[in-house]
């Protein structure tokens, strides 16, 4: 269409109303649209950019990142798996079995690393230990029922072999308040 870039415009004697599309094809385009809209490209075209990752991101930060409040460290070959970040606990105590047993240890699908304290930013070999994925789960759901009451019947109950569902009711007024609607009555 247009190939000069120092034409003049005849109204504004503005030498910049063309310029040259963005990405790089050589397309002359017209600065402005005609609703007066700045233009870069040509409709359709757009600057291709590389997705960075890795080392090249600027958001790199050595391979450690924070997942649901675990620092996990990534590791390019770990147990056979290429690119995996693995937990930072995890990671503490297989290096311990490893120097205790002098030889590389993994630990085993189907059991989980906790940290006793509760604390999850505590690494420290004393706060560690390895439990099965069941018992793991038991320990860290378990809740403490005792000195709660029933929004119902308003007992205080002390004992700890309450059964509880899932909201502020004891199993008795759960059962009395949802049992009558299931049955359609």
């Amino acid at each position: 269409m247009y190939k000069r870039l120092d034409w003049i415009c005849q109204k504004c004697r503005d030498k910049n109303w063309l310029i040259e599309c963005e990405c790089g094809c050589g397309t002359i385009i017209f600065r402005r649209d005609r609703f007066g809209s700045g233009r870069r490209f040509v409709s359709g075209h757009q600057i291709r950019v590389r997705k960075v990752s890795g080392e090249d991101s600027p958001t790199w930060k050595g391979g450690w990142v924070k997942i649901h409040e675990y620092w996990h460290v990534k590791i390019p070959d770990y147990n056979g798996q290429r690119h995996r970040y693995v937990p930072l606990h995890r990671l503490i105590m297989e290096n311990y079995f490893s120097i205790m047993f002098d030889e590389q240890v993994y630990i085993p699908k189907g059991y989980d690393v906790d940290h006793i304290s509760e604390d999850k930013s505590d690494n420290s070999l004393i706060n560690l230990q390895v439990l099965e994925h069941g018992e793991h789960t038991v320990k860290s759901n378990r809740v403490d029922m005792t000195d709660r009451f029933c929004i119902d019947c308003g007992i205080k109950h002390i004992e700890n072999n309450v059964r509880w569902a899932k909201s502020d009711l004891c199993h008795r007024c759960y059962m009395k308040r949802y049992s009558k609607k299931r049955r359609g009555n």
